[in-house]
């Protein structure tokens, strides 16, 4: 359900964009949540390659964002 969202973040920053108040509460609701799933994680290795591959998209927004936002001003 998050994945939609992220990609269009990570479209908005690759274009030169900013994140939005919205947009920096979606996000620290995500990292706020990867905490909570360490356990599932670690019950299910399975899936840690999967959340890897998130946390790394997460990151790509972050950085590029703060990039941008360094931009402008």
């Amino acid at each position: 359900q998050r994945l939609p969202r992220a990609v269009e973040l990570k479209d908005k920053v690759d274009q030169g964009g900013v994140l939005n108040d919205s947009d920096i509460d979606f996000l620290e609701r995500v990292f706020a949540d990867c905490n909570e799933l360490k356990p599932l994680l670690a019950r299910n290795p399975e899936y840690q390659d999967l959340a890897g591959k998130m946390m790394n998209l997460y990151l790509a927004i972050t950085t590029k964002a703060l990039e941008n936002e360094s931009k402008q001003t």
